[in-house]
Formats: structure tokens, C-alpha cells, sequence
């Protein structure tokens, strides 16, 4: 499913940013950004409206929503999933769960909480350390993202 124009476009662009050295200054609150699925190739747009470990996050529509679910396999799960964000001509390898939980600020999205992304080396709030699956899928979205 990797023939999606936007992934072929971001291949070989992908950086690996640390979290605590320029990736929550890069991915500030309310930042609008594309997120692309690296297993599925498909892409959505989200919002990051919180979170100081990692960024916590939203869909922006409905049909964002309804992206994001087909990239979980059509279920709302924990599992972590390798992705690109890309905002203000930068793409990053990153890691997303696909579980809304907590917070909703949008009603109108159809996505009742928020979501997780992570960046390398960020943290998550439960615990105060890395993920380490997290952190694996970062790593494979980078490893992915290279032009070799």
C-alpha cells in the first residue's frame, strides 16, 4: 500500500529529532501537522493541544478520524504504529498509539479523547521514562524514512 504519493514524497526527508532538544519547540501546542501511517502509507491531519513528555494530540475532522481508524486495522487499539509527522517543511520519525482516552477537546471530530505521539526520547506521563515500543516504532519509521 506504500504507492500513496505522500509517502513516496517524504521518503529520504525524515530526521530524527529528540524530544527534549528541539521536538516539543518544533511540534509547539496547537501546531496543525500531516500525520503518515509508515506501515499503511495513509496520512491525516491531527493538532497537538497538549502534553510536556510527548505530544498530546487529536484528529482535526471527522474524516481525519476515519483515517486514522483505518490505519489501526479499523479498531481503536494501544498497539504502537510507526509514523512521519511532517509540519513547517520538516518530517520526523515518530510513534503514535491509535486509543482515544482522556481529554476530547473537539466533540465534532468522532474522536472521543486524545492520542499519543512520540518522539525520540520522549517520555511517557504514567511512568516518567521512555516506552520502549514506542521508541521501537520510532526508530522504524526512521529507518523506513531514510533514502538508502
Amino acid at each position: 500500500m506504500k504507492e500513496n504519493a505522500t509517502y513516496n514524497r517524504i521518503k529520504g526527508t525524515v530526521v530524527l529529532l529528540d524530544w527534549f532538544k528541539g521536538g516539543s519547540d518544533w511540534l509547539e501546542k496547537g501546531a496543525r501537522f500531516t500525520v503518515t501511517d509508515v506501515r499503511t502509507g495513509l496520512s491525516f491531519r491531527a493538532r497537538r493541544f497538549g502534553g510536556w513528555y510527548h505530544a498530546d494530540s487529536e484528529p482535526i475532522t471527522a474524516s481525519d478520524t476515519a483515517i486514522m481508524k483505518r490505519c489501526a486495522g479499523g479498531k481503536w487499539s494501544w498497539d504502537r504504529r510507526p509514523i512521519w509527522v511532517t509540519y513547517n517543511g520538516k518530517t520526523v520519525a515518530a510513534s503514535m498509539h491509535c486509543m482515544p482516552h482522556m481529554v476530547d477537546p473537539t466533540a465534532s471530530n468522532n474522536f472521543d479523547g486524545h492520542f499519543c505521539i512520540h518522539l525520540y526520547n520522549s517520555l511517557v506521563h504514567e511512568t516518567s521514562r521512555e516506552c520502549p515500543r514506542h521508541q521501537a516504532c520510532v526508530m522504524e519509521a526512521y529507518r523506513a524514512g531514510r533514502a538508502d
